[in-house]
């Protein structure tokens, strides 16, 4: 008896069924039912508590690589930050944080987030960019903005800066928010902000939002208090941009689920099926 060729499946074949998925999933605008979590309701309330005219430290820890997941929630913060008239400071640990908060941030604030006016750099906002050192470089900053960053990432003196000469350290901020996706120390550097205020007496909250890889790792210090209200990856993003009531077009985390789940249905139908014709090429045998 002849033996019959068996049927190879190579990763090419593998790739463009992805791809094809991809592309239906884009093209027919799948429904897909986003339910908010508790805990991007805390995030999304915590902001709306913060009073107009306060001041907010924002903390970049990711790089391009993470973009897909935390620029969303960069993006949507700011967004709500304008809308409530809340000043902005920027800061990053990592090197390709002040590109990012250029890219991301001032895009929506010079065209207008959702409709608001445009805010004034140096005085509603400020991107005070890189500093190296990670934990070490955080009490560094706090303790004295305009010491450790004499000049911001576009070589302006901070000192000529009314958001800074208003704000000279952490005593006058509000909350602080902290998007990592967790290389350098970036996992406990919410825990070290949280921890530098309360050891100074202060109530400022500390919020965080981390690519869905560490969130395993951010849950104990979420369920200790040491995080006051976090976003778990790009569900998370997804969930704040529905909370934020954010045009169909703003939807970037919502659209990008789409495809998430699409693909995620696929896998498990693989995985499924491979089973399946191994089970049935053993029961042959």
């Amino acid at each position: 008896m002849e033996n019959k060729p068996k049927l190879e499946i190579k990763p090419i074949h593998l790739y463009i069924l992805l791809l094809t998925v991809i592309v239906v999933a884009e093209i027919m605008k799948i429904d897909v039912t986003i339910a908010p979590s508790k805990l991007s309701h805390q995030f999304y309330e915590k902001i709306s508590s913060i009073p107009p005219e306060s001041t907010v430290l924002f903390s970049v820890e990711y790089d391009f690589s993470s973009n897909t997941e935390l620029d969303p929630m960069l993006e949507a913060s700011v967004k709500q930050c304008m809308a409530r008239n809340i000043k902005m400071i920027f800061v990053s640990l990592t090197p390709e944080g002040p590109g990012i908060i250029h890219k991301v941030v001032e895009k929506n604030i010079k065209n207008g987030a959702s409709g608001e006016k445009g805010l004034i750099y140096g005085k509603d906002y400020v991107n005070l960019g890189y500093i190296t050192g990670g934990i070490i470089a955080v009490e560094s900053f706090m303790a004295d903005f305009q010491m450790t960053f004499p000049k911001d990432f576009y070589g302006h003196k901070t000192s000529e800066m009314e958001i800074i000469t208003l704000n000279p350290d952490i005593m006058n901020v509000n909350s602080i928010i902290d998007f990592s996706s967790g290389f350098i120390d970036a996992i406990y550097i919410p825990v070290v902000y949280k921890e530098f205020v309360k050891g100074r007496g202060l109530t400022t909250k500390v919020l965080a939002g981390t690519t869905a890889s560490i969130v395993a790792n951010v849950y104990p210090f979420v369920q200790s208090k040491q995080i006051d209200a976090f976003l778990a990856g790009l569900k998370g993003a997804a969930d704040y941009e529905l909370l934020l009531k954010l045009p169909e077009k703003e939807h970037k985390a919502v659209k990008t689920m789409r495809v998430q789940v699409a693909v995620h249905v696929l896998l498990i139908a693989l995985i499924v099926l491979t089973n399946v014709i191994f089970f049935l090429g053993k029961r042959k045998k």
